[in-house]
């Protein structure tokens, strides 16, 4: 079955190497990881446990086109199979990026009306015993005659009227998913319905944005496992512990909300398949320290790991960076991950003394740091530019100079 992952620019690496332990990788591209996998179970198992993606696809369609792709879509509908995935209501989503003369809400409306032609000419052939069904739109996105360059979003659902299917906009049984990137056009069936980069837990957040998926990224950068101690400067809203302690325990990201994922409506024995994977989970504790000079962020840190079920598994603590050589001592931790908002020479003197000679130090900032900061300190290794949304974010990661 072939199947698409769709992640923040800038991580693909990351989250290839997560899907590598389940399926095939067939191809990388700026956002996307395209793979093969075996059966719908193991696209369960991809939907639950990875943490990097933000969409796992069901690939239906994928090719280029030159002025719109309703032709070739109209095409290879019949290849579809279209009612092996209908059931009661469903949804047709879509992004866009690039120039093109059409926008998302009218190409959401010409596959929703494809789509709906399909299933009434496959029931009406005696494929399928149901009544026929009527469009309601709720369209979002840019609304212009023609969009320029943007990324966007809406949604059409249609209802089956024989079962008397409520709309419901936010809970479709069935979402359709498609991904246009400049010339090439990607169509499937969204198997999660949900934003496997969001975080449930993150409740109480203050001025942090860093996802969690980011949060993971920066983990695997800086080469952290659970046999490590870590330290998570300026924690603010703890995301980056949490994560930490997420992967060491093997507790899956998506633990509180499995059910809402739509891939469970199509594996009859998921609950089986998950409830294996949750046995899994261990409750040791580990060398993670979530640090920040401000109480207010270290209470809400410790409130976001107690709703992800992390709460032991962290040491929260408020402290100044002055007085990190005092409280832990020298070649204390095995890597430093953090996404500080200022850096001074003070910041990579403690940091330095406090690290392992062959740890790392991994900051995620808006913009390059300036070598005069560190360069007595530290070597900087990589600069990986990663996006979120259109905003561009480094992610340095450093390895120590030992004196």
């Amino acid at each position: 079955m072939k199947a698409i992952a769709l992640t923040n620019k800038g991580i693909e690496d990351i989250s290839a190497d997560e899907i590598k332990q389940y399926a095939e990788v067939t191809e990388v591209k700026p956002g996307i990881v395209l793979f093969d996998a075996e059966d719908l179970k193991q696209l369960l198992l991809l939907c639950y446990n990875l943490r990097s993606v933000s969409k796992i696809m069901l690939l239906l369609d994928n090719f280029k086109f030159k002025e719109s792709p309703v032709d070739s879509i109209k095409k290879n509908l019949s290849s579809y199979n279209l009612n092996t995935w209908l059931n009661g209501t469903f949804s047709v989503v879509g992004e866009r990026e690039g120039i093109h003369s059409f926008n998302s809400q009218e190409l959401s409306q010409q596959i929703s009306k494809l789509i709906k032609a399909s299933a009434i000419h496959q029931r009406t052939n005696g494929r399928n015993s149901d009544g026929l069904p009527s469009v309601i739109n709720n369209c979002g996105g840019d609304r212009s005659e023609h969009a320029t360059c943007s990324t966007d979003r809406l949604s059409t659902t249609v209802i089956d009227k024989k079962h008397s299917a409520e709309l419901d906009l936010k809970n479709p049984d069935t979402i359709f998913f498609f991904q246009v990137v400049n010339d090439e056009f990607y169509f499937g069936l969204d198997l999660c319905g949900i934003d496997l980069s969001k975080r449930d837990y993150r409740l109480f957040l203050g001025s942090d944005t860093l996802k969690g998926n980011i949060a993971f990224a920066l983990l695997k950068l800086a080469d952290y496992t659970s046999k490590k101690s870590l330290l998570n400067l300026f924690c603010r809203a703890g995301t980056i512990a949490i994560e930490a302690a997420l992967l060491s325990s093997r507790r899956s990201p998506h633990f509180y909300r499995k059910e809402n994922m739509l891939i469970t409506r199509l594996v009859p024995e998921w609950e089986s398949i998950i409830a294996k994977e949750d046995k899994k989970i261990v409750e040791d504790q580990f060398q993670i320290i979530a640090l920040d000079d401000n109480f207010g962020s270290v209470q809400s840190a410790k409130k976001n790991a107690k709703v992800a079920g992390v709460l032991k598994q962290i040491n929260f603590t408020k402290q100044d960076v002055e007085w990190l050589d005092v409280k832990y001592g020298k070649k204390s931790f095995d890597c430093i991950v953090s996404a500080p908002q200022n850096l001074t020479n003070l910041f990579f003197e403690r940091t330095h003394f406090v690290l392992t000679d062959k740890g790392s130090l991994v900051l995620y900032v808006r913009k390059p740091i300036q070598n005069s900061l560190f360069d007595k300190y530290f070597g900087l290794e990589q600069d990986k530019i990663i996006f979120q949304g259109n905003e561009e974010y480094h992610a340095l990661v450093f390895r120590k100079i030992n004196s």
